[in-house]
């Protein structure tokens, strides 16, 4: 048998034992009382998490408007856009030669 083959044949054996002979992992002891006492716990918010959070809401309410004034100016049927259209092709066709 050749060099390599003995050496595979030796570490799938190895592998093989060391699967069967392994208990299952376990969380350490206390581990899922204290996440949990973590994560009820109840800490005064700093004032980068204070920052953060307005800003958050303050640029969603800036794309709520945005959104809100987009569907305004597409959904209504005015003489502005129309004229807005008008003039936009007629800029179009004598640009193009």
């Amino acid at each position: 048998m050749k060099e390599p083959d003995r050496l595979l044949g030796r570490l799938l054996r190895a592998a093989a034992a060391s699967e069967a002979d392994t208990p299952e992992p376990e969380m350490p002891f206390g581990f899922d009382t204290r996440v949990l006492a973590l994560a009820r716990e109840h800490r005064a918010p700093d004032a980068i998490s204070i920052l953060a959070q307005r800003a958050g809401f303050i640029s969603l309410a800036i794309i709520g408007l945005a959104m809100c004034g987009l569907y305004a100016s597409t959904a209504s049927e005015n003489e502005v856009t129309a004229a807005y259209a008008m003039a936009d092709s007629v800029i179009a066709r004598n640009l193009t030669p």
